[in-house]
């Protein structure tokens, strides 16, 4: 099987799936590292075991090489590399067995428990049934309502078989009187007033191996509360400093585990789990330059890190032969041009905060913070969706969309080049982005609608293509038809959801419409565009009621704001051939192009004034939106209107 699984091609393959999954997320200069430096302190529970993830098979597994491996056969001879745990994933405290660990007498997952009225284990049992785990608060609740709650006993019998080898710990945590049989030998004895079971002792677990186990409990001191669990051994936190300090560079490797980030493994919070981060901030105080590599399964809340560690790298479970693509990444063989796939929030209080998003979903509605204003939480991601940097340097230039006026069915062909800038050749993941700017329902502010994956040479140029079609135009309308609405789409290529490089625009209109729509400009320059009838939009501020703009279903009249401007109203003189209502709605935006509704009326009246109010909010643009054919907008007063 070895000779399979294990082939050259495939750890080959192994380790390039690795490096393209490497994200770098912060990068002050530290980074590629020199491979002659004196000294380099590699610490965290991450450094020396292969992270494979959940639902992997380890026991058995060989060749697997971790980051510590990598590191040691990346540097030079002369370079000492000084290794220290320093803490464990989840802290030194007893982690309840998983059921996954626990085998019970008939090989099912957990242990068999014998309970027993009376201080002794002896006789027939109240109950016997199958426990998954030894983690029981008994102070308030009794296993079984047959039971004495002033002395019951109970003994669990079955096996641990651990997934991976590792020197660890075994123990209880009790106030009451317990006992611990491993393979027949007592470990622990705890039984009496004048000893405690409350131990953890070393154990040197072997992946696979059964260990017989054994456990007597009484609540003679009615704590009644118990756990058999394990830990991944003792901390140390002194070495890991002192090996920090010694070193010219101290990479540390923290993050999650198979016990700490997978199915079933559901966190209050997404901050580096148990005291990692106090070893962090440990390594830090000593001065020595820090490398923190994240090897984890879920965004990591790394506010402190970011803000104080000059060099950030993610490398996610990278498996088997990741610890090569790490030290790969770290000195410079490879240069890291992963994407974030999700979104690295800054609290869990943001959760969720996803991506794409509808407009204002992820912020509470403002601009301003204080209580003044009107933003009262944290906003924004740690790492948007799509980030990553590089080694390098990349430039976006000649977006080109074309055609500029379709109908529903028609495609759009996208085409942008990239260059790159820097000195080393590196890859760059060119991603496009599409927005409706006016629609029947809120849509998503940005949408993903391709991606491409370049490597460049130093000063090399490639043009990267990409086709729209109507799949990714398409909106579930409310009369749940996926349906493409008629208007204006903005189409944007960047490096991440939020660093967008490049930015234009096409139209969709309806059949029999093409050429409707303009881009031209028009006589009061920025200040009012139009998706038709450019030539009048000035008459909607010429003072004569006989002009107007006009419009269809669909059509929009759009005028630009003052900076910062709070709006909450505004005066509008319709017009119309006949005198039978017409719809229409007010939008606003904030910018970024795009509108929501904040008036949707009727027009009854036309050639006269009517004044229109709606919540006062701040806005850069204000939109009129034709929901009726053949409508006019003779004049507009808006108090706040941009000078032109």
């Amino acid at each position: 099987a070895d000779k399979i699984l294990r082939c050259p091609e495939h750890l080959t393959t192994a380790e390039k799936i690795a490096e393209k999954s490497i994200v770098l997320l912060k990068n002050d200069g530290l980074l590629p590292i020199r491979k002659d430096l004196r000294s380099v302190a590699v610490i965290g529970p991450a450094a020396d075991t292969v992270s494979y993830g959940d639902y992997t098979e380890t026991r058995g597994r060989k060749g697997g090489v971790s980051v510590l491996d990598g590191i040691r056969a990346a540097v030079s001879p002369e370079t000492e590399v000084l290794y220290e745990r320093g803490c464990n994933f989840l802290g030194q405290a007893l982690h309840p067995f998983d059921p996954s660990m626990l085998r019970d007498e008939n090989g099912e997952s957990g242990l068999t428990g014998h309970y027993y009225n009376g201080p002794v284990p002896q006789g027939e049992p109240v109950q016997v049934r199958t426990d998954r785990t030894v983690n029981f608060n008994w102070i308030f609740a009794l296993p079984h309502p047959a039971l004495d709650a002033n002395c019951f006993s109970v003994v669990w019998t079955g096996s641990v078989v651990m997934p991976r080898t590792m020197d660890g710990c075994i123990g209880l945590s009790t106030q009451d009187s317990m006992r611990l049989y491993v393979d027949d030998k007592l470990l622990i004895d705890g039984w009496g007033k004048d000893k405690s079971a409350d131990q953890a002792l070393d154990f040197h677990f072997e992946a696979g191996r059964t260990y017989k186990i054994r456990i007597e409990f009484v609540n003679d001191r009615r704590g009644a509360r118990v756990i058999f669990g394990y830990s991944a051994g003792r901390e140390n936190f002194p070495a890991a400093v002192e090996a920090a300090r010694k070193a010219d560079v101290a990479i540390l490797c923290m993050g999650d585990n198979e016990e700490t980030s997978g199915e079933n493994f559901d966190r209050t919070d997404l901050n580096l789990p148990g005291r990692q981060l106090e070893l962090v901030q440990a390594v830090y105080a000593t001065g020595t330059p820090v490398v923190l590599v994240l090897q984890s399964g879920r965004p990591v809340t790394a506010n402190w890190e970011n803000d104080h560690l000059p060099a950030i790298l993610e490398a996610w479970y990278p498996g088997s032969m990741g610890g090569i693509a790490v030290a790969d990444a770290l000195f410079g063989d490879y240069n890291p041009g992963g994407k974030l796939t999700v979104t690295f929030p800054k609290s869990v209080g943001q959760i969720p905060l996803n991506f794409p998003a509808k407009p204002s979903s992820q912020i509470d509605g403002g601009k301003n913070p204080g209580m003044p204003g009107n933003m009262s939480r944290v906003n924004g991601p740690l790492y948007p969706f799509g980030y990553g940097l590089s080694y390098t340097t990349f430039e976006y230039s000649d977006l080109q969309v074309s055609p500029k006026v379709i109908t529903p069915n028609q495609k759009v062909t996208v085409t942008c080049k990239v260059t790159n800038t820097g000195k080393r050749a590196g890859d760059e993941v060119v991603q496009l982005y599409l927005r409706d700017v006016v629609s029947s329902l809120t849509t998503y502010e940005k949408n993903l609608v391709g991606f491409e994956r370049l490597h460049l040479k130093p000063g090399e140029t490639k043009e990267v293509r990409f086709m729209l079609d109507r799949k990714d135009m398409e909106l579930l309308n409310a009369k749940n038809d996926w349906v493409v609405e008629p208007g204006e789409f903005r189409v944007m290529a960047g490096a991440s959801s939020e660093d967008i490089r490049l930015s234009d625009k096409f139209a969709v209109v309806e059949y029999g419409m093409n050429g409707v729509w303009s881009e031209t400009g028009n006589s009061k320059g920025d200040v009012i565009s139009a998706s038709t009838e450019m030539q009048d939009v000035g008459m909607t501020l010429d003072n004569d009621l006989k002009t107007c703009w006009q419009g269809n279903k669909g059509d929009y009249i759009t005028f630009a704001l003052e900076n910062g401007a709070k709006i909450d109203g505004l005066s509008i003189a319709w017009k119309k051939e006949n005198t039978g209502e017409a719809d229409f709605e007010i939008q606003l935006s904030g910018g970024g192009g795009q509108f929501l509704t904040v008036y949707s009326g009727s027009v009854s009246k036309f050639n006269e004034w009517m004044s229109y109010t709606f919540k006062g909010t701040t806005a850069s643009d204000l939109r009129i939106l034709l929901n009726s054919d053949g409508l006019g907008v003779a004049e507009v007063k808006i108090n706040q209107l941009k000078k032109e």
